[in-house]
């Protein structure tokens, strides 16, 4: 049979003395079979730009939506046009697919896809082994080599698929170990003897803000090279961690020595000290900048603070002020492709702008995830210009644009996978809220299939006491951030005051209390992180913190 995505169907040819009801038609949802793995329920807010109804539920749908049907046995870009595997679509989605859908059968096919691509190249380039092309199963079209951007799927994906599956994922990660080998020694060969850097230029931050062209094709404010050199070595920390889980610890030191050394080198290429950013945008007579990016372009400082490039804390803080500024400045809004989108909220978060993240998630106004919500979209699209009967030069259904939902998930919905070389699979569950979200957003509901059972996180805000219900499965732990201090939409800060669970004492007067209930394993005060950290074994709680 054949299927394809479709918004509207016309039937014609009817008598004219028939009148056809809606009844009379049936459509089918249609994907590879991967079930739900979390649901997500936050309240109606509303876009602050145009005023749309429940924006920030909307976009999380429109994501689910979008990814559900672009699984057709590969992760397909679109399930109307193409419909092929663009790697670049897959990896950039792939960890917002575990966090929603049970996916692990269905990667561990799509990677023998593609080792069965890789050594189909390797026969037929028997002197530059280890590429892979654009798209897989490949037909054709794309690049074969592909861009490093795309490629890269070879490793990032395996390396979610530890965070999510964990010890489950180890099989597959020992099968294609080699592969992941031979890609990564591809990408060295092909690096800039200089630094080390993979600095091919090529697809970069695809469908990123750019009225020149109309949005389509790359970024106009991040250089293509910025973004490859990026992936390369971001692989070399993905690949320490594998080979750490599958026990090559020399191996694993090797990527790890290769990861410190990208991240000088990056620093030292792509760094601007003069204005506090990666890579600042200068326009010319053939592009303009748009009053954007003049620190470094929201996806080339969001890229730079998720490597760890930064060399010390200060300049982090730099950079991350350079972010925050340039998102606010451009009114809350997104400049991002397919590649800042995944980094973008979580990196504002991490360095204490939260708000800014949350503001621009539920910002309507164009370019923005809420622009989209606010023409009725029921699916991502590939364009930032997209409206409901209008493609923007794009399709209306892509799950490209799709990775900022992993980081709605761990930080409204309030509970993450931890991932290292030696845990992943939800053996221990890092649980925060962004305070941001819980002055702005108040309350949530999550819960989230693992392979030692379910998840839930219900946290709500009432002014005064933030209550959070936790159920954790056998198998797993939990390290709960409680934050110290919240800002409230009004700008005043209030801060905690005590932490409870149930009827016991865990934190008062600034400090841990002596004595815990049973399951409750310790309490400690975090300065780095600004909150109590509470670490707790499987059972149910309900913690209630107090604020003044």
């Amino acid at each position: 049979f054949a299927a394809a995505g479709f918004r509207y169907a016309q039937v014609s040819g009817f008598p004219a003395t028939f009148t056809p009801t809606a009844e009379m038609l049936v459509a089918l949802r249609v994907h590879s079979d991967v079930t739900s793995a979390s649901e997500l329920r936050v309240p109606n807010v509303d876009g602050t730009s145009m005023g749309t109804p429940n924006v920030l539920q909307r976009v999380h749908d429109m994501t689910r939506a979008s990814q559900s049907s672009n699984l057709w046995s590969i992760p397909t870009d679109c399930p109307q046009r193409e419909r092929r595997g663009w790697m670049g679509d897959a990896q950039a989605s792939c960890d917002e697919a575990m966090q929603n859908f049970d996916m692990m059968s269905f990667y561990v096919e799509f990677l023998n896809k593609i080792r069965d691509d890789q050594l189909r190249y390797d026969e037929n380039h028997p002197t530059d082994t280890g590429a892979l092309a654009d798209v897989v199963p490949y037909d054709g079209i794309g690049g074969n080599p592909g861009c490093p951007v795309w490629q890269v799927a070879y490793i990032v994906i395996p390396h979610t698929m530890w965070k999510h599956y964990g010890e489950d994922a180890l099989p597959t990660l020992s099968k294609h170990y080699i592969g992941m080998v031979e890609l990564m020694g591809w990408f060295n060969r092909h690096a800039d003897p200089s630094d080390g850097l993979l600095v091919t230029s090529c697809y970069g931050d695809w469908m990123g803000f750019h009225p020149e062209s109309g949005n389509s094709g790359t970024s106009g404010f991040t250089p293509q090279l910025s973004v490859t050199a990026f992936y390369h070595v971001l692989a070399a920390k993905q690949l320490a961690e594998i080979a750490e889980a599958l026990g090559m610890h020399a191996d694993s030191e090797k990527w790890a020595k290769q990861h410190a050394a990208g991240q000088a080198a990056y620093h030292a290429r792509f760094y601007d000290a003069s204005v506090g950013g990666y890579s600042p945008c200068v326009s010319t007579l053939k592009t303009s900048c748009h009053n954007t990016s003049a620190r470094g372009s929201q996806t080339s400082n969001s890229m730079a603070l998720a490597l760890g490039a930064p060399p010390d804390a200060a300049t982090a803080a730099t950079v991350a002020k350079s972010l925050a500024d340039d998102v606010k400045g451009f009114g809350n809004r997104v400049t991002t492709g397919v590649v800042g989108i995944a980094f973008v909220f979580a990196q504002l978060d991490r360095y204490n702008f939260g708000g800014v993240a949350v503001s621009t998630l539920i910002n309507d106004a164009y370019p923005s995830l809420g622009h989209m919500a606010a023409q009725n979209m029921t699916t991502l699209c590939e364009n930032w210009a997209c409206t409901f009967h209008a493609a923007g030069g794009g399709s209306q259904n892509h799950i490209m644009l799709g990775g900022f939902d992993g980081w709605v998930a761990s930080s409204i919905g309030g509970i993450d996978s931890f991932v290292n070389g030696s845990s992943g699979g939800w053996r221990h569950i890092a649980a925060r809220v962004s305070p941001a979200a819980v002055a702005i957003i108040k309350t949530a509901t999550y819960s989230k299939l693992t392979r030692f059972g379910e998840t839930t996180f219900n946290w709500k805000w009432d002014g005064t006491k933030l209550v959070t219900e936790i159920s954790v499965p056998i198998g797993s732990d939990l390290t709960l951030e409680t934050p110290m201090a919240l800002q409230l939409r009004s700008g005043a800060v209030v801060h905690l005051s005590t932490l409870g669970e149930g009827e016991w004492s865990l934190w008062a007067d600034s400090a841990a209390q002596q004595v815990m209930p049973t399951g409750v394993l310790s309490v400690a005060g975090s300065s780095p992180t600004a909150a109590v950290t509470t670490t707790i074994g499987s059972g149910q709680y309900v913690f209630e913190a107090v604020y003044a």
